[in-house]
């Protein structure tokens, strides 16, 4: 099974035809999440994007407005957030010295190679936190919820397609098993539903208890927050 990403990749180019090449490259690299724009719109979609990884070409058509669009970005988001990878025809180590300094994370000549091109940007996906996972972070600060009850519980979530309630935790609100059963059953199932249903005799339900729980689910919100204050019994403001 290939593996597909959700990071945005935002493309920068003036150019059509390059924009579609590039396109193609990203999505055979595993990112499915590509959006295109040209010099005079890129600022909109990587507001509407953070956090994000931004590929872009220099010449557009000229080296200013390449320099001009790292500059605003560098303005309003740090490497961290928003890394820069220019791709661009020209070898001229000025042009590249000029970039890196003003905050550029990566230079890549073109042509591309999707070789060389998927080790950089698995990498700096892998440094990026979603909006949610940032907004979560400092909620879990904010309620002081220790770093172990968060990893847990994050963990277990995370193994769950988006917009469904982890039974487990379903069951506990639906009064089917009691706070300190529920934890107990997180960990002895390392946070996985497909372990727990393998293990419906420890859980005192039968197959059809079991589906009447999946049922129940179907369509119901996947909150972080409402989980763990559920999980840890804390109120949310």
């Amino acid at each position: 099974m290939s593996l597909s990403f959700q990071i945005p990749i935002v493309l920068v180019d003036d150019s059509r035809v390059s924009l579609l090449v590039a396109d193609k490259m990203v999505r055979n690299c595993g990112f499915v999440n590509t959006h295109m724009s040209r010099f005079d719109s890129a600022l909109e979609v990587i507001r509407n994007l953070v956090p994000c990884i931004v590929m872009s070409d220099l010449l557009m058509p000229t080296v200013k407005e390449g320099i001009r669009l790292v500059d605003s970005i560098r303005h309003d988001y740090p490497k961290s957030e928003v890394p820069i990878l220019i791709m661009s025809s020209s070898r001229y180590q000025e042009h590249i010295e000029e970039v890196i300094t003003r905050g550029v994370n990566d230079y890549l000549i073109k042509p591309l190679s999707e070789e060389a091109l998927a080790p950089k940007l698995w990498h700096y996906a892998g440094t990026l936190k979603s909006r949610d996972e940032r907004n979560l972070e400092g909620w879990l600060k904010e309620k002081r919820i220790k770093p172990e009850q968060a990893q847990a519980c994050q963990s277990y979530l995370r193994r769950f397609d988006a917009g469904k309630v982890p039974i487990l935790v379903l069951a506990y609100w639906l009064g089917k098993l009691t706070l300190p059963d529920l934890i107990k059953y997180l960990e002895r199932f390392h946070y996985e539903d497909v372990l727990a249903h393998d293990h419906l005799s420890e859980l005192g339900w039968s197959e059809t208890q079991w589906q009447e729980m999946e049922t129940a689910r179907q369509g119901l919100s996947l909150d972080p927050k409402m989980i763990l204050s559920t999980i840890y019994d804390i109120n949310i403001e």
